[in-house]
């Protein structure tokens, strides 16, 4: 317990004091997150994910620069506001993008970042809260593509390391609340795909934070719940099993896990339950990631980031 308060002072710290990463690779250690001060910065989605809509890439954010070349795209899937439309200011070194419903901040000198999202003012939900099988909002931060694929085979284990701190989590659905469809949630995805045929893939997402659970129970099951879901498989670990305390409002907590064995027990689960049947486990790579919000239900929310690392390596 001491430990774990010590860390979580630490991480309290930088975050007041805004420091520099402060768990760079070690010998032998990949960071697979390119740009991980976002200085390049983003390429900005529309509203629709299906390929049809040709909504992939409607601007960018650029931070009035020139000749950038961004990786990471900011996933603005099922929303009304735009953030091409942002106002864009700067306070103590730190960008901020507001379009009327989401904020983004981004420290590109640390690489620290702060997603906030109000679904109310947003306006989707303006009819009333969201229905079965109806899209929801995205706040997410993506990488559509990792510049080098990541073989499992090749690996002894796979960190995943976040400082971060809920902000703010409103519950805005009043009366017509419900569980089973209504929620507010932020989640880190990599997809883990077939290198011989990357149609052939699996999410694996850590599930870090959703109102309804202290710890977010184990999830296993195909992807659906919306028009546009993508029916691969999808798992993730119940959050008691990669985080050491629940995420509480105002409270600084930190995740730092080798996810390898559990990635490999989700390849194992998905294969018996009749997905990626033909393929082997060399051929397994790290394929793309995301991170952020995603708001099945009307929530006003903020989560501030720190530190963020995907560590690959050899023991």
């Amino acid at each position: 317990m001491r430990k774990l308060a010590a860390v979580l002072l630490s991480v309290c710290l930088c975050m007041l004091m805004g420091c520099s990463p402060k768990t760079p690779p070690v010998s032998g250690e990949t960071e697979l997150i390119p740009d991980l001060a976002f200085n390049e910065g983003f390429v900005l989605t529309g509203f629709d994910s299906r390929p049809e809509f040709n909504q992939r890439h409607i601007g960018e954010i650029d931070y009035g620069l020139e000749n950038l070349d961004p990786v990471w795209r900011i996933g603005q899937w099922g929303c009304l506001k735009n953030l091409v439309n942002a106002e864009y200011s700067q306070n103590s070194g730190v960008d901020v993008f507001e379009d009327g419903s989401k904020v983004l901040k981004v420290n590109r000198k640390t690489g620290a970042y702060s997603l906030y999202c109000n679904a109310e003012t947003d306006g989707v939900y303006a009819n009333g809260v969201r229905k079965e099988n109806e899209p929801w909002i995205h706040f997410i931060l993506e990488i559509p593509q990792f510049p080098v694929f990541t073989k499992l085979k090749d690996l002894d284990y796979l960190t995943f390391y976040l400082e971060f701190q809920l902000t703010k989590g409103v519950n805005q659905c009043g009366a017509d609340y419900d569980p089973s469809l209504h929620s507010s949630m932020f989640l880190w995805y990599i997809t883990v795909s077939d290198l011989t045929d990357t149609s052939e893939y699996f999410w694996f997402g850590l599930p870090i934070y959703d109102n309804r659970h202290a710890f977010s129970p184990e999830f296993a099951q195909q992807d659906g719940g919306k028009e546009d879901s993508t029916s691969s498989f999808i798992y993730n670990p119940a959050a008691d099993t990669f985080l050491d305390i629940p995420v509480v409002e105002g409270t600084p907590n930190l995740l730092n896990r080798d996810m390898l064995p559990t990635i490999q027990y989700a390849f194992k689960l998905a294969q018996e339950r009749g997905f990626m049947k033909n393929t082997k486990y060399e051929n397994l790579g790290i394929t793309s990631m995301y991170i952020g919000w995603e708001l099945p239900g009307t929530f006003d929310v903020g989560m501030d980031v720190q530190n963020m690392r995907l560590l690959a390596g050899k023991k």
